[in-house]
């Protein structure tokens, strides 16, 4: 005989173990067909049922047979607490205590291995995180210049901007003053021909005029001298004839000179030849000067 566990409803299930039929004379019809369907069915959550991995306990309410096997049996398989530390051990929970009994220098010394990694692993990390630091601090100071950039690129566009209009006025400028230093240059020309004109006019009447009396010189000049006679003519050729063989005489008389003192090899006999000589020279300097004067005289008034 087994005793449902459920405070809900409260009846003894009689079964007969000779002919296995259920005596409940105690319910209607309708409640014989709903216990038949709950209990027999398997959907009474507070049914009595035995351990499925048969570790000995008994009776233990269907709805609580999962939470059971999961954690009081001692037949479900479990791996061993320290798994993260490189232990394998995998077997029933039964035998869990002794194997941590046995193994725990083992564990000790996996667990001593794992935290020095984990130790090495940290200072890793620490490392990484100051170089984060640092990255941050760049990334930081990379957006600054990267905003001076921006706002210094802004004023250079727009200084840009203005030295392209100036430039720009300044072209204007220079068309413009282009254009009124050709038309300034184009009225000058236009004046200076206007003079020039002018000019070659004058010139031209003041040529006419002068070839007219230069034309009236040459004819004036051209006529003959009555006053110049014979006498005068035959005067004038002889006092230049005598002037011309004078100077020829002088030269002739020094080459001379020159070459007789040169053939007896008497320099310095030659060169006092030749201060003696020229001190003649410096005293008929002022009568020759004379001379030329009085000839110079005597063809004007001949002329």
């Amino acid at each position: 005989m087994k005793r449902c566990r459920d405070g809900s409803y409260k009846h003894t299930q009689h079964q007969n173990v000779a002919t296995g039929s259920c005596n409940v004379n105690t319910v209607d019809k309708a409640y014989q067909f709903w216990l038949t369907e709950t209990h027999k069915g398997g959907e009474c959550t507070r049914f009595p049922l035995d351990c499925p991995q048969e570790c000995g306990v008994l009776e233990i309410p269907r709805e609580e047979v999962e939470s059971h096997v999961r954690d009081d049996c001692m037949m479900t398989m479990v791996v061993c607490p320290y798994e993260g530390a490189g232990c394998s051990f995998h077997d029933t929970k039964s035998n869990l205590k002794a194997h941590l009994e046995v193994s725990s220098e083992e564990h000790l010394n996996k667990i001593w291995s794992m935290l020095l990694k984990t130790k090495e692993r940290l200072n890793e990390l620490e490392a990484v995180e100051d170089q984060n630091v640092k990255l941050k601090k760049d990334v930081t100071e990379l957006q600054k210049q990267f905003e001076e950039v921006k706002q210094t690129s802004a004023k250079g566009q727009q200084e840009i901007s203005l030295l392209n209009f100036l430039l720009l006025q300044a072209e204007q400028d220079a068309r413009d003053r282009e254009e009124a230093e050709a038309s300034h240059q184009a009225e000058e020309e236009a004046q200076q021909q206007e003079e020039a004109d002018h000019y070659m006019k004058t010139q031209a009447r003041n040529r006419s005029d002068k070839s007219q009396k230069h034309y009236m010189k040459t004819q004036a000049r051209n006529k003959p001298d009555k006053s110049q006679s014979p006498m005068r003519k035959l005067l004038r050729k002889r006092l230049l004839g005598g002037v011309r063989q004078h100077f020829t005489n002088s030269k002739q008389q020094d080459a001379r000179d020159r070459e007789q003192a040169e053939e007896e090899g008497a320099r310095p006999q030659a060169e006092e030849e030749a201060q003696q000589q020229d001190e003649p020279e410096q005293q008929a300097e002022p009568l020759y000067e004379g001379r030329r004067r009085g000839t110079e005289q005597t063809r004007a008034r001949v002329l």
